[in-house]
């Protein structure tokens, strides 16, 4: 039973005090339930947006030597047998770099090796990691366990 309606039927001397108390007191009381979704949301909101970003950081967005492998194995390898080591090898690591940066990668990778394919766009930066990882001056000994 509404107890506005109860106090303004039945006339009490001080109904109209009672029911604007208790109008303000669900007035007061729905303000801070919203105020408390409004919180959850926000922080609902961040933990996703900040999760999404962590996810494409490590998965999409992180360049993979072990996929720039893989590409080139599929690509280079098959079509003329070349090691993607020696390859890598066969430069210093700025060298690489600045074939990368030049766009010059899929251009030294056909001069390598003419009947292979060009590097789809996606995996230039995954091949890159992969060359510069093993190239001359990168420290990385082979053989080693």
């Amino acid at each position: 039973m509404d107890s506005r309606r109860y106090i303004n039927t039945h006339k009490f001397p001080i109904s109209n005090t009672l029911a604007s108390f208790h109008c303000e007191e669900v007035r007061i009381h729905k303000i801070s339930l919203e105020k408390e979704d409004t919180v959850q949301s926000v922080w609902k909101r961040y933990l996703y947006i900040v999760g999404t970003l962590l996810i494409l950081d490590s998965s999409v967005l992180a360049s993979s030597d072990g996929r720039g492998q893989r590409m080139f194995d599929q690509n280079i390898k098959k079509a003329c047998g070349l090691n993607g080591i020696m390859v890598a090898r066969s430069k210093t690591q700025s060298e690489w770099t600045s074939i990368y940066e030049e766009n010059r990668l899929n251009a030294t990778m056909l001069s390598l090796c003419p009947e292979a394919k060009p590097f789809k766009e996606i995996y230039l930066q995954d091949v890159y990691a992969y060359m510069k990882t093993y190239a001359k001056d990168s420290g990385v000994v082979l053989g080693a366990c």
